[in-house]
């Protein structure tokens, strides 16, 4: 199970590796998450989270979200010949502002919350190694021993490993859709407020705008992606570590009451873990609480 979650967030790691940092990193090299307290390191991550993310996208998409309820409550219905008021006008600005903030409000949750998060993440991590050398130590193997991948998880990790690369490759093609459909933020407060005549300017300057909106719109879409994705792989293999680990605990009971081993010993060993396990998510759940809470309070104000 450790070696098909290592292998998954490896593939993700180096994918996005030539990327800015994030303020929690996993490393490759420790299998061991970690706290970025560099500012310049994370300078290209505050120029994706406020200018790429916040002014190009999330900002614009909030304005035509109120440009629509304006529209609506004008005429009563959703107006036919506005070109930024159809039904995929509404579902970009959907997407942009639950991708867009969830992404914003993820990383600089992590920013504040980095020691919670890398204690109560690493601990997990380091409980799992305990209970494979205890394993180790029982079976008379090497303590660094581990079993070797099956077909089927080999297969699993090698499929869920393609994701990142998938989402990296699909980025273009989304956001050429979006620019060519007007469904982009910039074409919206262009021509939604500044209504330029483009037949009055040369096509340069037409092909130019949607050019730099389209290097925009890729950069976004790459950017909530990358944080997108380390949330996803931050929360689902956070659990199953948690899940592995009391499954791991059980079987090491089984085995050391099999061989009689001192048991006043063990039982501190499992009170010690059993306590790691209900502290560090005791420290954490809030901040999970709040992240969860703001996704939901996301989804409630788009779909009104």
């Amino acid at each position: 199970m450790a070696q098909v979650v290592f292998e998954i967030v490896d593939s993700y790691y180096k994918t996005f590796e030539k990327f800015p940092k994030l303020p929690v990193m996993f490393s490759r090299q420790t299998h061991r998450l970690v706290a970025v307290h560099n500012w310049k390191d994370l300078t290209g991550w505050l120029i994706e989270c406020v200018f790429t993310l916040g002014l190009c996208v999330l900002i614009p998409k909030f304005i035509q979200f109120v440009y629509i309820v304006r529209k609506y409550l004008q005429f009563g219905h959703f107006p036919d010949q506005d070109e930024f008021v159809t039904p995929i006008q509404l579902l970009s600005v959907a997407l942009a502002i639950i991708g867009s903030g969830s992404a914003i409000s993820a990383s600089f949750s992590s920013l504040l919350f980095d020691r919670e998060i890398v204690y109560t993440v690493n601990s997990l991590f380091e409980m799992e190694q305990i209970l494979v050398t205890r394993e180790n130590i029982i079976h008379h193997r090497a303590e660094n021993h581990r079993d070797k991948l099956t077909p089927k998880e080999a297969s699993f990790a090698q499929v869920l490993g393609y994701v990142p690369l998938f989402g990296l490759y699909l980025t273009p093609a989304m956001a050429i859709f979006a620019v060519v459909n007007g469904l982009d933020p910039l074409t919206f407060v262009v021509d939604g407020y500044f209504r330029p005549d483009w037949r009055r300017y040369k096509i340069l300057w037409f092909l130019g705008f949607k050019v730099f909106s389209l290097i925009m719109m890729t950069a976004a879409v790459i950017s909530a992606t990358r944080i997108c994705l380390a949330l996803a792989c931050s929360f689902t293999f956070t659990a199953c570590f948690l899940q592995h680990n009391i499954r791991m605990l059980g079987k090491d009971y089984n085995a050391i009451g099999r061989v009689r081993v001192v048991w006043i010993r063990n039982v501190r060993i499992y009170v010690i873990m059993y306590n790691t396990i209900v502290i560090g998510f005791a420290r954490l759940g809030p901040y999970i609480a709040v992240i969860g809470l703001f996704s939901l309070a996301a989804c409630g104000f788009n779909w009104i």
